[in-house]
């Protein structure tokens, strides 16, 4: 009897304890800072140079639904560290964004530049980045693709079997990217079937997986894998053409921050989860790319 006193007793502060744990705890959020965010992104393809800035907004209280504030009287220099060069970028648009044209400051690969954003109370903020190596299409080969075994789905009205059917590729690259680099692919396939009908395929990879780190090897691997629903298996490759980018790190960080928001990422809400290089607390990105276009593989 004794016995089952305790354990009726200990049951209890056992559930006592974990009531005691499921409160709701009222945490104050942390105090709003207000800080300027800046986004500029170059490349040698660009025909201008853009600059967007503008302020953050709360992300909760009254005050987060007011416009979006822009910077529209600041001073917006790129530097040039290469070779001595600048150029000053002028007030676009009434959406904080100046511009400079690429007459007579270029973006060259493997240059270093640095943007210089001074605001109107004298406060400095700068990033610096190094444009990566352009692309070499004649270094980026296919050199391994597999289709799988097809499942079946559906009939079509012309009696065809439509079926999912995997496809495995592999495209190597050995061009000079290093490790300070990075590179994604973005490839459509021409696929036949049995009876050489022809359909294309847009390879669609998860941007973390998609985007790869240079290496000092001077080999770089991109795997892809997708599930292509096609009538009347089995199938073909015939070609496969697209894009290739290199980047900096901050354009590649920029890049996942675009899969995480959307195609219009907006950084004036907080909490921000925008990847920034600035300084001095301002966020924001300073990047650098460049991309070919072109046919990839010819069966």
């Amino acid at each position: 009897m004794k016995n089952k006193i305790y354990i009726i007793g200990m049951l209890s502060l056992f559930l006592l304890m974990i009531s005691s744990c499921e409160r709701t705890a009222l945490v104050e959020p942390p105090a709003f800072v207000k800080k300027p965010v800046i986004v500029c992104l170059i490349s040698p393809k660009s025909e201008y140079i853009y600059a967007q800035l503008s302020y953050t907004k709360p992300y909760w209280g009254a005050s987060a639904n007011v416009p979006d504030e822009y910077i529209q009287d600041a001073s917006v220099e790129l530097v040039d560290l290469t070779v001595p060069n600048s150029v000053k970028l002028s007030l676009f648009s009434s959406k904080g964004v100046y511009r400079a044209d690429t007459t007579s400051f270029h973006i060259a690969s493997l240059h270093n530049y640095k943007i210089i954003v001074t605001l109107p109370n004298g406060k400095v903020y700068y990033a610096t980045s190094q444009v990566p190596p352009k692309p070499d299409l004649s270094k980026l080969k296919m050199t391994f693709h597999e289709f799988g075994t097809s499942t079946d789905i559906s009939v079509g009205p012309g009696g065809g079997v439509y079926s999912e059917t995997p496809l495995l590729q592999n495209f190597q690259y050995t061009g000079d990217l290093n490790t300070n680099f990075f590179a994604s692919m973005q490839v459509v396939d021409s696929i036949e079937n049995k009876f050489q009908k022809a359909a294309e395929v847009v390879f669609l990879q998860d941007v973390n997986r998609s985007i790869i780190q240079g290496s000092n090897s001077g080999v770089i691997n991109i795997f892809s894998k997708q599930n292509v629903y096609f009538e009347d298996a089995p199938l073909k490759l015939i070609s496969v053409q697209g894009s290739f980018y290199t980047m900096d790190k901050a354009y590649a960080e920029f890049y996942k921050t675009q899969e995480f928001y959307g195609s219009d990422p907006s950084p004036f809400s907080e909490p921000l989860i925008l990847s920034s290089n600035f300084s001095d607390g301002a966020i924001g990105v300073f990047g650098s790319y460049d991309f070919e276009n072109g046919l990839i593989y010819h069966r």
